[in-house]
């Protein structure tokens, strides 16, 4: 938990960092879409969210629909927009969204797709950890 609040903060402040930038136009657009996929991943493995997602899930399983199913097909469909919307290195709504949602559904998908993102998730929420033993060297 304290790795993932430490991946949480870190992106936090990078995303209000770049936010605030007068110069926003020197700094790259990979960037802000790294902070808000590190933002994203790291709310993911939150246990407020899997409760959240939860719900959704028994939301979803209410109208007769195989949630882990319906959201490992979301998954897909939005990674092709994701990667179809940044081809003009310009990262619109639709891109933003995908970041947003695809580490979100990944708690209720199944499947290789919901493993796959889950494994993402979790080794961005590792992340901070892994860095601050690099470098107290413990």
């Amino acid at each position: 938990m304290l790795a993932t609040l430490g991946s949480l903060l870190a992106a936090v402040f990078f995303f209000v960092l770049y936010r605030t930038t007068k110069g926003r136009r020197r700094i790259p657009w990979p960037v802000p879409v790294i902070l808000l996929f590190l933002t994203s991943t790291s709310l993911a493995v939150s246990p407020p969210v899997g409760w959240l997602m939860g719900k959704v899930a028994d939301l979803l399983g209410s109208f007769g629909l195989s949630a882990a199913g319906t959201a490992a097909l979301t998954i897909v469909v939005l990674l092709v927009a994701l990667v179809l919307d940044l081809m003009d290195k310009k990262p619109d709504g639709v891109a933003k969204t995908a970041l947003i949602v695809i580490p979100l559904l990944a708690v209720i998908a199944s499947g290789p797709v919901g493993d796959a993102v889950r494994n993402v998730n979790d080794g961005v929420a590792r992340m901070g950890t892994n860095v601050i033993s690099t470098v107290t060297g413990e």
